[in-house]
């Protein structure tokens, strides 16, 4: 089990990182690697704050 849950979480880490990337090139901030810490550290506030988003939209859905 140990190992199901670790390879979810890089799945997960996986997915998030293509989500970071794929805000920072739609708002013109350029690769992520090349990003300032300030700067990324921002964006991943903005990625998780949109995942929290969809996830209570999702649980809305849900309820209908």
């Amino acid at each position: 089990m140990e190992d199901k849950l670790a390879e979810l979480r890089r799945r997960l880490d996986e997915k998030t990182t293509e989500i970071e990337a794929f805000i920072a090139s739609e708002q013109g901030m350029g690769d992520i690697r090349a990003m300032s810490p300030a700067d990324y550290e921002q964006l991943q506030r903005d990625v998780e704050e949109l995942l929290e988003q969809w996830e209570e939209a999702a649980l809305l859905l849900c309820h209908f």
